[in-house]
């Protein structure tokens, strides 16, 4: 992807060593269901076993499960964080 001056904006570079689609996974350190949805993304309609259809389902169930994941992190640190403010002073300290 160029911009208008011919370069290529760093978040679309790819690094020299990345010669594979799983060398982009490992180097942006996709967890496994990011890695599934940008497999599926880059494979749509280029595959006999999985139709266009098949491979949206397979982003959007991939996409939900990851937006879970991100929900139940951040209930947990919001969690933590009201615990913390609630706190006696020096009450999580020995």
């Amino acid at each position: 992807m160029n911009t208008p001056g011919g370069s290529t904006p760093h978040q679309y570079a790819l690094p020299p060593h990345c010669t594979e689609l799983q060398d982009l996974i490992e180097h942006r350190e996709m967890n496994f269901a990011l890695g599934n949805i940008f497999k599926a993304a880059y494979r749509m309609g280029t595959c006999s076993h999985s139709d266009a259809t098949r491979d949206l389902n397979k982003i959007i169930w991939f996409a939900n499960r990851e937006l879970q994941r991100l929900e139940a992190k951040e209930d947990a640190l919001n969690m933590l964080q009201r615990r913390v403010s609630m706190a006696e002073p020096g009450e999580f300290h020995d």
